[in-house]
């Protein structure tokens, strides 16, 4: 076993928005916070690393759907391993935007833990209909279609992976209309079957006037029985400490420190079986939470930036969650020159957030946003978004990339559904709701998208430096949309 171990210190700074009554101080920007060297220490620890790290390794990818060099593949193609993540410091989906030219995030509004964003690559994206980033995880589709009043991709965090990659450009060959600017994958660890290995990372934090960040993960896999089973567990948690104070705007006393704190967890199980030779079956889950007790927001009216000194007045806490879970099987048989792989999944997403609207309804009905009579209920908005799709993808590939010709074909087929539900309540009734004698909002949004799809994919390697590739896929889309609203 070969340990690596890490430690760091830094202080960030950021410029505080000159208009505006919120402000968003993102976690890389905030001037609040700076990581203490005497308070912090990170450490990685990965079994079975036996490599020399000040050696450049090269990088198997699978952006053709079959295992290749990264430096053969015929497409513009950005690779993190696992030890290049941790090198570089590479924690959360922000981190690798930062990293990768041409990747974008932008923080959806109320998104659970800053998870949910809205993706795009090259500049290809739309806040409406169909996704235009593919998002996977392994072979599965995860991206969601912009229907209702707010919806907001998810995103794996950023442990126990393989690598991550982000292929740019247009790959509706391979990975359908969903990816016209391109897909981001990321590639979970195999069990292993003939040897052990393991993963471990833990990191402890302070914040300036705030509260501390801890985080702690760990995973093991190998075999149960030799080249015939194996498995692959990990779990993992962070709590990343609150900076805003929620404070009353009626006395200005502090009604809760440090709101927006942040818990975060995730956690998989493997297990691979090998009952004849060349053929192997992988049944795997995948599981994440996170919940944000408070909207990471200040009020530029409350609060004293160049002191450290964040609040926000909001009348009740604003929680949001952002959960999913992923179960899948995998089907794979070895021919002498070609495999079959077969892949069926599951995937379950829940959205939630609870958002303080007595401002909202206070400025347009008593012509002040702040202020809050005696027998007033606070005003709520549920804000609720199901996603749940099944998936199936078979494919025949050939074996050897390096061959002359190098094929690909495939079958495709998701059934995807969303359900989004906006409710805006004094809090005494959750689907009929007034604020004096006012009736607030209601809506209700439903979609399917059920898609089949066929492709093929061939590379003719002419010679060493020169690959010609030629690619086609034809599918049938079926999507249907209602809304119902109620004022």
């Amino acid at each position: 076993m070969k340990g690596v171990i890490s430690m760091n210190s830094r202080k960030t700074s950021a410029d505080t928005p000159a208009h505006g009554a919120i402000g968003t101080p993102s976690r890389a920007l905030l001037p609040a916070v700076a990581t203490l060297a005497a308070l912090l220490t990170a450490g990685t620890v990965r079994a079975d690393d036996s490599e020399d790290q000040n050696v450049l390794q090269e990088i198997t990818v699978t952006a053709q759907r079959r295992s290749e060099d990264i430096n053969k593949v015929p497409i513009n193609v950005t690779a993190y391993s696992e030890a290049q993540m941790d090198d570089q410091g590479i924690h959360q989906i922000d981190d690798i935007a930062r990293l990768t030219p041409d990747l974008q995030f932008t923080h959806t509004s109320g998104a659970a833990g800053n998870n949910s964003n809205d993706i795009a690559i090259r500049g290809v994206f739309s806040d409406v209909g169909a996704a235009t980033t593919g998002i996977y995880i392994d072979d599965t589709p995860i991206q969601m279609r912009n229907v209702g009043y707010w919806n907001a991709n998810a995103f794996p965090q950023v442990f126990d992976l393989e690598r991550v990659e982000v292929l740019r450009g247009p790959q509706g060959t391979l990975f359908g209309a969903g990816a016209e600017g391109g897909a981001v994958r990321f590639i979970l660890p195999e069990p292993g079957l003939s040897q052990y290995s393991g993963y471990a990372r833990s990191e402890l934090a302070g914040t300036i006037d705030g509260a501390p960040s801890y985080e702690l993960g760990a995973a093991l896999g190998g075999p149960i029985v030799e080249d015939k089973l194996g498995f692959r567990v990990s779990a993992w948690g962070r709590n990343d400490g609150g900076y805003i104070d929620r404070v009353s705007t009626d006395s200005g006393q502090t009604v809760e420190s440090n709101s927006n704190a942040t818990q975060s967890f995730a956690g998989r199980a493997a297990l691979a079986a090998v009952p004849v030779d060349n053929l192997k079956i992988t049944a795997a889950v995948l599981y994440q939470s996170i919940y944000e007790r408070d909207r990471n927001q200040y009020w530029s009216t409350l609060s004293d930036p160049s002191s450290n000194d964040f609040k926000q007045g909001s009348r009740v806490p604003q929680p949001t969650r952002d959960r999913f879970v992923l179960p899948s099987l995998k089907v794979q048989y070895d021919f002498d020159n070609m495999s079959f792989v077969s892949n069926t999944s599951y995937y379950y997403h829940l959205d939630y957030a609870d958002l303080d609207y007595t401002t909202y309804f206070g400025g347009i009905f008593d012509g002040n946003p702040l202020q809050f009579l005696p027998g007033d209920e606070p005003s709520h908005a549920f804000i609720t978004n199901h996603q749940n799709a099944v998936t199936e993808e078979a494919r025949l590939q050939s074996s050897d990339p390096k061959a002359f010709l190098a094929w690909t074909a495939g079958f495709f087929y998701s059934d995807m559904r969303q359900n989004d539900q906006d409710i805006t309540t004094d809090g005494q009734a959750v689907y009929t709701s007034t604020l004096g004698d006012t009736v607030s909002f209601g809506q209700f949004t439903s979609a399917e998208d059920r898609q089949v799809a066929g492709y093929a994919d061939v590379d003719l390697n002419v010679m060493p430096g020169l690959k010609l590739s030629a690619g086609v896929r034809v599918s049938s889309d079926r999507f249907s949309f209602d809304q119902v609203g109620s004022y």
